[in-house]
């Protein structure tokens, strides 16, 4: 789950409240928890990226805030772990995008004596490099079979090179122009192209824990295989960090064809138990997802492809994943005869199954207050509505409970009196989603700790 980035930044900015607001009356859903409301363009984007368990609470109404990024004026909306920003000149999905909460929340933890994160010009160990070999694999090109051809040809590079070792940190402090996103390479300006190419194609290496692993879906880069995807990792510096904090790695499946072992059943567990990792790999700006900035990346920088992965052992030595770090071959260059067919693994395929979120109106209440209960009941990422959300309260000596039903957005609400709860206690709360035949759909927990 993200910070509550939003929440620290609002309440530094806007100790009494924002200015100006106004509550949206475009198709508004009221949230009793905050009182505030959410309508229009900016409830289409939170219903779908995430909604209650990704972005929290709306904490604020809409206002009008100018950007300390580029001192531009953007209609906005205060979430606890988001800030929604209206750029209406944008074709939607992108008429919607994120502030850089993530950029803010750290000039905030660590003030202007901290030496700022190094230029590409001061970076030693970062040089840049040419574009990389072209080659084929299961007869797709490495400029895919669509999208951006020069973007997917660094994607798909499968050479190994001479690693240096950098702090996870460098790379996330790492600059780069923002006029380049979303803009396909061949549309960038000469000093734009000039300015990335300073770093990129620099080989690295970085230690770190991951925050989470995906299988992609098919992409144009993998010519829209079903069986040849990428996997998705997100590398953070601490283990309790998330996805806000994260430098974006990617297994293509052109290196995964000589490391069968890198396979998503290995990593996970990687995930779960907090493992150390150090991967190697080619740097690489993805331009293609500034939306995503202070949710689930710092940077659009990338290590992609990754081309080393090793593994911290408890006594401190390092093994690689698929248990022998062999360098990666070189495929065959085009129009030399591709090289032998492998099978890859095919990625699972997506699950029609419900999920579950909850989360309470105050995590540190006072004891003589209200306390609410959200949950919201999801299935292949629709809201499903008209369900029984069940909640059993777990004090320090007995057990409460209450129920909500599901609306539209799959959410429902649960309110209880906790005068009679322990100081210090921590109360823990179980939410089960059950149908009209008291079958369980699935389960979900929050609690609070009365102060």
């Amino acid at each position: 789950m993200l910070a509550q980035l939003g929440t620290f930044r609002y309440q530094a900015l806007y100790p009494a409240g924002a200015p100006g607001q106004q509550a949206s009356t475009d198709t508004a859903q009221s949230f009793p928890a905050t009182g505030k409301h959410l309508g229009g363009r900016f409830r289409a984007y939170w219903a779908a990226h995430g909604g209650l368990a990704q972005q929290g609470y709306p904490i604020s109404e809409e206002f009008t805030e100018v950007s300390p990024l580029d001192g531009q004026s953007y209609r906005v909306q205060y979430f606890e772990r988001a800030v929604f920003e209206a750029h209406p000149a944008n074709a939607p999905p992108y008429d919607v995008l994120l502030a850089q909460l993530g950029t803010f929340r750290y000039r905030a933890q660590y003030p202007a004596d901290v030496p700022a994160p190094p230029t590409p010009a001061a970076s030693g160990s970062l040089t840049g490099g040419p574009p990389p070999p072209t080659n084929t694999y299961q007869g797709c090109p490495a400029t895919g079979d669509g999208g951006d051809r020069q973007l997917n040809g660094r994607k798909n590079r499968v050479d190994s090179g001479p690693w240096s070792a950098l702090p996870l940190d460098t790379l996330l402090g790492l600059p780069w122009p923002r006029t380049t996103d979303r803009r396909d390479r061949a549309g960038w300006s000469a000093a734009d192209t000039a300015a990335v190419a300073a770093v990129e194609g620099s080989p690295v290496q970085v230690e770190g824990y991951l925050a989470g692993v995906k299988v992609e879906s098919t992409e144009s880069m993998d010519c829209h295989s079903a069986a040849d995807v990428d996997y998705h990792l997100w590398l953070v510096s601490g283990p309790a960090e998330d996805r806000s904090r994260s430098l974006v790695a990617e297994i293509t499946p052109r290196v995964r064809a000589d490391h069968p072992g890198w396979d998503s059943t290995r990593i996970r567990p990687l995930v779960d138990g907090h493992t150390r990792v150090r991967l190697a790999g080619w740097l690489l700006l993805d331009q293609e997802h500034p939306e995503q900035l202070g949710a689930t990346r710092a940077t659009l920088w990338e290590i992609h492809p990754i081309v080393d992965f090793a593994v911290q052992q408890p006594d401190g030595s390092w093994q690689a994943l698929d248990g022998g770090a062999t360098p990666v071959p070189p495929v065959a260059t085009v129009p030399a005869v591709p090289p032998p067919t492998v099978t890859p693994t095919p990625a699972p395929a997506p699950l029609d199954v419900y999920a579950a979120s909850a989360q309470v109106s105050n995590a540190t209440p006072g004891q003589n207050v209200r306390v609410t209960v959200t949950g919201q009941l999801t299935r292949a990422g629709q809201p499903v509505a008209g369900v029984t959300m069940q909640t059993a309260w777990h004090y320090k000596t007995t057990v409460s409970a209450c129920s909500g039903t599901t609306g539209a957005d799959g959410m429902a609400y649960c309110t209880r009196d906790i005068s009679r709860a322990t100081l210090g206690y921590l109360v823990v709360v179980d939410v089960t989603f059950v149908d009209a035949d008291g079958t369980v759909l699935a389960r979900a927990q929050t609690g609070f700790t009365p102060h």
